[in-house]
């Protein structure tokens, strides 16, 4: 018996075409991706920013800090953004949270110049330090084997000045060594996104520390020394200042200067991806590992002068911190009558990364014995700090 099977006739030239439909961006980029961990990062699984407050919302210490002089380095306005301003005279900055973003985003980090300098001593440098990251969290990476996976940083940027600036991808463990790529601000006040990528390090690894072990450093100015830099782009070596800023952007020279960003992310890979969106909450509670204020407990009286309590911190923190008032603390006495010191004071004994016994003192008029409420001082912004930071 024969047996005749039919088959619908097939248009070659349209199976060719259903092959050369378009991907997309997101589907381009899968077939791109080189390892598994790069399509896992590209389909968002997973925790993937290293940064903590990517988006600037968190500024435990307020919102604006102004007359940032030369020769200082600190935390101002928003958490986990380090401003050096070093080595020499130079400008003065005011350091805010800002309200301008770009889509997507609430909040941005600017300084702003409010004291020019258009000759900079050439030891001079003023650095924004970002992504503080501690070594421990950064095991994943594998560097100093020839698995060492590559990071991509992306962030929005904005600026009144153009050229090209300066980054660096700096490790900070006994090994001190750095990576160095240059990306451009073309148009002037105008929010750019920016991706940059930077090689893994095969040759040397990461120490497993609670101390740092990477950051981000961006340089916003810089004196002769730190300009012109010989270093090659895209391969790591030990921290040298001659390698360091080859940029032609500086915003020491005008009060008009300034400089704005938001939206960092550091992930593992080759390709950036969506922003990490994380909760106000969660956000909140991984930059307390660093730094945390408190302002209510309760507390006796140990004597007229001084009241004691115990606390255990809202988060435990990277490493026992050290404490200080930022003004006058204040007492309670049975929402009647309140006690303010003299000046500010505060003392911690048996400090550790979860809590420590406190001594206020300064005070007049107390009752030995008697319970009080510790409640700051609302009318000075005066709290307890405590600080862990990188």
């Amino acid at each position: 018996m024969t047996v005749k099977i039919s088959k619908p006739a097939v248009n070659l030239r349209e199976e060719l075409n259903e092959l050369k439909k378009p991907t997309g961006l997101a589907g381009e980029a899968m077939l791109r991706a080189e390892t598994p961990q790069e399509q896992f990062n590209l389909i968002g699984a997973g925790r993937r920013n290293m940064i903590i407050n990517g988006d600037m919302r968190i500024a435990q210490r307020g919102t604006s800090t102004t007359g940032i002089a030369a020769n200082s380095s600190g935390f101002h306005a928003v958490d986990r953004v380090k401003l050096f301003n070093a080595g020499g005279a130079g400008p003065t900055y005011t350091a805010s949270q800002e309200s301008d973003s770009p889509a997507g985003f609430a909040h941005s980090y600017k300084i702003q110049n409010t004291s020019a300098d258009t000759s900079l001593p050439a030891a001079h440098y003023t650095i924004l330090r970002l992504g503080l990251i501690e070594g421990q969290d950064l095991q994943g990476l594998a560097w100093g084997t020839s698995y060492a996976k590559a990071l991509t940083l992306s962030f929005w940027v904005k600026s009144n000045k153009t050229g090209d600036q300066t980054v660096l991808c700096v490790t900070h463990d006994s090994m001190q060594q750095h990576i160095k790529q240059t990306f451009t601000i073309s148009h002037a006040n105008t929010w750019e996104k920016k991706e940059i990528t930077f090689a893994g390090n095969t040759a040397t690894a990461m120490l497993d520390i609670t101390t740092m072990g990477l950051c981000i450093d961006i340089f916003v100015a810089a004196g002769s020394s730190y300009r012109g830099g010989t270093g090659s782009q895209g391969v790591w070596g030990a921290r040298t200042s001659a390698d360091k800023a080859a940029d032609t952007l500086d915003i020491a020279s005008s009060t008009s200067d300034y400089f704005q960003i938001t939206g960092l992310q550091l992930e593992t890979g080759k390709v950036a991806t969506p922003f990490e969106h994380r909760s106000y909450g969660e956000e909140l509670a991984l930059c307390q590992r660093y730094y945390q204020i408190f302002e209510s407990t309760a507390a006796f009286a140990s004597s007229t002068t001084a009241v004691e309590f115990a606390y255990q911190w809202n988060t435990e923190m990277r490493a026992a911190p050290s404490v200080s008032a930022t003004a006058a603390l204040m007492v309670e006495r049975h929402n009647i009558t309140n006690y303010t010191q003299s000046s500010a004071s505060v003392s911690a004994t048996l400090t550790t990364p979860i809590g420590s016994k406190f001594t206020i003192a300064n005070f007049s008029g107390l009752t030995s014995g008697n319970g009080y409420s510790y409640i700051g001082n609302h009318s000075s912004s005066g709290h307890i700090k405590l600080d862990a930071e990188l």
